[in-house]
């Protein structure tokens, strides 16, 4: 006579183990599939939800899920592209891989700034965020318009430039002719520091504020601009002659290339 094996159905992944250690698979409502799992909905991605200022204060520190794509170093997706040229030192840094195991188990890594590599996780995880909430605003996804500007490479897929040490100076701006946000860095005042330490570095790429209003720039100046008349969702319409007529439109295309 065959062995009787006892069986036991575990309702949570809708699997029936036996006892000798065995398994079958049995079709459940709900249940993820193996594509589900290979291919997550969402990446996490710490940054800080002010800035370094604050410290460690509770609120400073936050998870963004951001929509997953797969990444190259920089990191670099299919929006965005971060460089980090140091333009001062004439040097690069070594770009952050998000895809690195290490680093996804982590949801990235943790805010400090004292390394670039965060700078960069920081500056791609903002922006993302922002572009996401534009799409959803817009019912549809937005398009940079820079191969229309006459990029000469224009087998380079249209995908917005970030530097996160562009420069040393008290600025952040949005670049035309790089098609690229400039982040700089420069020491606190001796004098008057604010809540930083007197002559410590201070990282314009580090404020959650200044990247989500400088991809904001880039946004209107990319995209919007050159796609007045493109549809959006059918309850979202929107065209250059409502957005114009509209009481509250007094934007100034001289008064969006810098955040100082």
């Amino acid at each position: 006579m065959g062995q009787r094996l006892s069986q036991r159905t575990f309702p949570s992944t809708g699997r029936t183990a036996v006892a000798d250690g065995s398994s079958t698979k049995t079709a459940k409502r709900g249940e993820r599939s193996e594509a589900d799992l290979r291919n997550p909905v969402s990446r996490p991605l710490k940054v800080y939800a002010f800035d370094p200022s604050q410290g460690r204060a509770l609120g400073n520190y936050m998870t963004v899920d951001l929509r997953y794509e797969s990444l190259e170093p920089g990191p670099t997706g299919r929006y965005l592209q971060v460089i980090d040229y140091d333009a001062s030192n004439k040097c690069y840094y070594r770009p952050v891989d998000l895809d690195d195991p290490a680093v996804l188990i982590r949801s990235g890594l943790d805010p400090t700034e004292s390394d670039p590599q965060f700078h960069q996780q920081m500056v791609y995880a903002v922006a993302s965020e922002t572009i996401r909430r534009f799409e959803i605003a817009l019912g549809r996804s937005i398009s940079w318009s820079f191969s229309r500007w006459g990029r000469k490479d224009r087998t380079q897929p249209d995908r917005l430039r970030i530097f996160p040490h562009g420069m040393q100076e008290a600025n952040a701006y949005y670049s035309r002719d790089l098609e690229a946000l400039m982040f700089g860095y420069f020491p606190a005042s001796l004098t008057d520091p604010g809540l930083n330490l007197p002559g410590q570095t201070i990282f314009t790429c580090l404020s959650h504020d200044i990247i989500a209003h400088e991809t904001t720039h880039a946004w209107w100046i990319a995209s919007v601009t050159s796609s007045w008349n493109r549809p959006t969702g059918m309850q979202r319409p929107f065209t250059r002659r409502s957005l114009i007529s509209s009481p509250s439109f007094s934007i100034s295309a001289s008064r969006t290339r810098s955040c100082r």
